[in-house]
């Protein structure tokens, strides 16, 4: 598979994101979306949860207060 745009080879991972999440045949260097914050939440003993928080600015302010009150 290649990118749409440059037409450069898609590795393996790519590929399997574009085919999981239905996303535009791109590769990383042409796309337009921007990388998501992420935190652990520990609120279990056994497992902690991963928190997937927009690139609102207020929003991640809100998660690394929570962050680090946990």
């Amino acid at each position: 598979m290649t990118c749409a745009r440059c037409h450069e080879v898609l590795n393996g991972d790519r590929v399997d994101y574009i085919l999981t999440f239905n996303k535009e045949r791109l590769c990383k260097s042409c796309t337009n979306e921007r990388a998501k914050v992420c935190y652990m939440d520990y609120s279990h003993k056994t497992a902690p949860d991963l928190v997937v928080v927009g690139n609102d600015k207020q929003q991640i302010n809100m998660a690394e207060r929570c962050f680090r009150r946990a």
